[in-house]
């Protein structure tokens, strides 16, 4: 019976670690826009906050990107956290003093365009779910009536096959009213953008199924990188 036991120990205790502090589906992703006539005051907000985050050694790895073309937010910042276990959610550095931080260095200057949870779709994806600080990403937004999520999905686990470039599909959970996705793609030039890729086409057959699509290009912003522990 001890030996039974020392079994069953071996197995569920580091499948609860596992939960409380290993890598999973999820992923964080904040959307901030400067408010008007703020700029260099949101720069050097936005970064003392994030070094509040550093001192106090965030568990979590953060990118940062600018918005540097098309779309509403330009201007803005996506700042993201990826592959967390559901458990590991719960392990943010000090919420309470972080919020008060942040309404000292950041509030005044800029406003959340979105705050939101999604999972990470392996099925419909290329790549592991987590694009690294890429210098150059396409930030796509697809949102959806319900009754198209099934054929949308269809669409794009039929096309993953094809897919020659990383792209990183991401379903919503928490954070918005539609039923929301969300693709990721690294670029390494510019005219890849421009010009498109092989991949399109399957992009275009499945986002026919859309009623909002939004396209947004993002640049890297490095000093802005959070390194777990550091």
């Amino acid at each position: 019976m001890k030996r039974v036991w020392l079994v069953i120990l071996a197995i569920i205790i580091p499948s609860a670690v596992s939960a409380q502090t290993g890598k999973g589906p999820f992923t964080l992703i904040g959307v901030l826009r400067r408010l008007d006539g703020r700029d260099f005051e949101f720069d050097a907000g936005i970064a003392r906050h994030w070094q509040w985050h550093r001192d106090h050694h965030d568990p979590y790895v953060w990118y940062t990107w600018d918005i540097r073309f098309s779309g509403e937010r330009i201007g803005g910042l996506v700042f993201a956290s990826f592959n967390h276990s559901a458990g590991s959610l719960d392990s943010a550095v000090a919420p309470a003093e972080d919020w008060a931080d942040w309404r000292v260095t950041g509030a005044p200057v800029s406003a959340f365009t979105n705050l939101e949870t999604y999972r990470y779709l392996p099925e419909l994806s290329r790549g592991t779910g987590d694009p690294g600080p890429a210098v150059l990403l396409e930030f796509m937004t697809v949102d959806l009536q319900p009754a198209a999520t099934a054929a949308f999905e269809a669409k794009l686990k039929a096309g993953q096959p094809s897919l020659k470039g990383e792209t990183l599909w991401y379903r919503l959970v928490t954070g918005g009213s539609m039923t929301r996705y969300l693709c990721l793609r690294p670029q390494s030039r510019l005219s890849t953008v421009i010009e498109g890729g092989s991949d399109d086409q399957v992009l275009a057959q499945a986002t026919a199924f859309a009623s909002r699509v939004t396209m947004e290009l993002l640049i890297s912003e490095p000093s802005l990188t959070i390194d777990a522990g550091h």
